[in-house]
C-alpha cells in the first residue's frame, strides 16, 4: 500500500504528495517531508496550504501564513478555518468566532460522510470552542470506527486508536494500541510506545523502543535518543544521525553545541539548515548568534 502511495506521490498527484510529505514529517524526516508539503501547497492543495500556513506562523512569518491559510479557507477546508481562527483570536479579531464555527460545521459534515479522521479533527475544534463533552463523544465515535479497521490488521488505525485514547486520558488503552502497532513493525507505533513508557518513568524501556524506531528510519526517535544520553559524545552521535536523517530539531541542537564549542561558523550552518526546514528555535538561536558574533 505504501509503495502504491509513493508511486502516486512520484507522479505529482497533490493529495499523494501531501500524504507522503506528512508521513515523512511525522517520522522526523523533515528534509524530505517539508519540500513535499510545500510542493503540494504550491499546487493549490488546501490541506497542504493549511499545514504550511500554520508552519509559517510558527516561524514568525504571520503575514505569509495568513495569506496561505486564507487560500485554503476560500477552498472550504475546515482545518484552515480552525488555524485561521486561532491566528485571529491571537490578534483579537472578531472574525475568529465565525471561522471556528465554520470549522465545526465543516468537520461535522465530513464526519457524517464516514471519515474517522474528521471526527478527531472535529474533537480538537470543539475543544477550542469549549464544547468538551461533544468533543469526547466525537473521539469515542472515532474509536468505534478505527477499531473496525484495526481488527482487520490496519496498523495505521492502531496508531490512530493510540492517539484517541491518549486524548481521552486513557493511558492504559493508549499503551495497548501503541504496543500492538509497535509489534506490527510500525515505526510510528514504536516511537509512540517509547514516549508513553518514558512518561511513566521507564527510561530503559523507552530507549529500547526508540532504538527500534530509529532502526526503522524514525528520525524523531534518533533525536529523542540524543536527549537521553549521559555522554556528550553519544549525544552528538545521535544528533548527527538524526540530522543526517533530516530532523530539524537535531540540526538546531547541533548548532547550539557548535556555538558552545566555539565554532560559530559551523553553528550558523546548522541553524540555517534547520531554519530552511521551518524550525522556530533555530530562528531565535541564529539571532542570538548574530548579536554575539556579527555572523
Amino acid at each position: 500500500m505504501r509503495r502504491e502511495a509513493k508511486a502516486q506521490a512520484d507522479s505529482g498527484d497533490p493529495e499523494a504528495v501531501f500524504e507522503e510529505g506528512l508521513r515523512l514529517y511525522h517520522l522526523g524526516r523533515h528534509a524530505e517531508g517539508v519540500p513535499l508539503l510545500r510542493a503540494a501547497a504550491a499546487s493549490g492543495y488546501p490541506k497542504a496550504q493549511s499545514s504550511v500556513g500554520y508552519s509559517l506562523i510558527e516561524c514568525g512569518r504571520p503575514s505569509e501564513g495568513e495569506a496561505m491559510l486564507r487560500q485554503a479557507v476560500d477552498a472550504g477546508y475546515p482545518g484552515a478555518q480552525y488555524n485561521l481562527s486561532w491566528l485571529y483570536d491571537r490578534w483579537g479579531r472578531e472574525e475568529a468566532v465565525a471561522l471556528l464555527q465554520q470549522a465545526v460545521t465543516g468537520w461535522q459534515r465530513l464526519a457524517q460522510e464516514g471519515d474517522p479522521e474528521a471526527l478527531t479533527e472535529l474533537a480538537l475544534t470543539l475543544r477550542a470552542a469549549r464544547r468538551a463533552e461533544e468533543a469526547d463523544e466525537a473521539v469515542r465515535e472515532a474509536v468505534r470506527r478505527y477499531e473496525q479497521s484495526a481488527a482487520d490488521g490496519d496498523v495505521d488505525a492502531m496508531c490512530r486508536l493510540r492517539e484517541c485514547h491518549d486524548e481521552l486520558g486513557d493511558r492504559d488503552q493508549a499503551e495497548v494500541w501503541a504496543r500492538r502497532a509497535a509489534r506490527s513493525g510500525s515505526a510510528e507505533g514504536e516511537f509512540a510506545l517509547a514516549g508513553l513508557l518514558l512518561e511513566r518513568g521507564d527510561e530503559a524501556g523507552a530507549v529500547q523502543w526508540f532504538k527500534k524506531a530509529a532502526r526503522h528510519g524514525h528520525a524523531g526517535a534518533m533525536f529523542n535518543l540524543s536527549l537521553l544520553q549521559r555522554s556528550p559524545r553519544q549525544t552528538k552521535r545521535w544528533l548527527r544521525r538524526a540530522a543526517r536523517a533530516g530532523e530539524r530539531g537535531a540540526m538546531n541542537n547541533l548548532g547550539v553545541i557548535m556555538k558552545q564549542e566555539g565554532r560559530p561558523s559551523t553553528a550558523r550552518t546548522w541553524y540555517l539548515r534547520a531554519i530552511e526546514l521551518g524550525d522556530p528555535d533555530a530562528e531565535r538561536n541564529l539571532g542570538l548568534l548574530q548579536n554575539a558574533t556579527g555572523l
